[in-house]
């Protein structure tokens, strides 16, 4: 169940920055193996076409209630709740969480490491 909420919480997201931009909308899902720190785990990737994350967002996206999602008039949608969520519940597994920007697809690309539970 945790999978699936940062996994649709994520997707949610990079589907509204999509539809901020006049270009092709993707958005790019992979899972794979990966250690961290001498730890076994798996990494999802979650990315998109639309703007990348500003910089100065960075740290304050993960904030409940903060939303940059608006209606066409201008009304902030949503709870505001999505990226806090994955968050408490990426350090809750023991994982860690990284944004970059995608080289490929070249908007905002999420990073979520978790350890295999024994």
């Amino acid at each position: 169940m945790d999978i699936e909420t940062i996994i649709v919480n994520s997707i949610t997201n990079a589907y509204t920055a999509c539809m901020q931009l006049n270009r092709e909308r993707k958005i790019k899902v992979t899972l794979k193996k990966k250690d961290f720190e001498s730890r076994e785990g798996f990494e999802i990737c979650i990315s998109d076409t639309g703007p990348a994350v500003d910089k100065r967002l960075e740290n304050v996206i993960w904030e409940p209630f903060f939303t940059t999602k608006k209606n066409k008039e201008g009304s902030e949608i949503g709870t505001g709740l999505g990226l806090s969520i994955v968050e408490s519940i990426i350090r809750e597994l023991g994982g860690e969480k990284k944004l970059v920007k995608d080289l490929e697809l070249k908007g905002a690309r999420f990073e979520y490491w978790l350890p295999f539970t024994n």
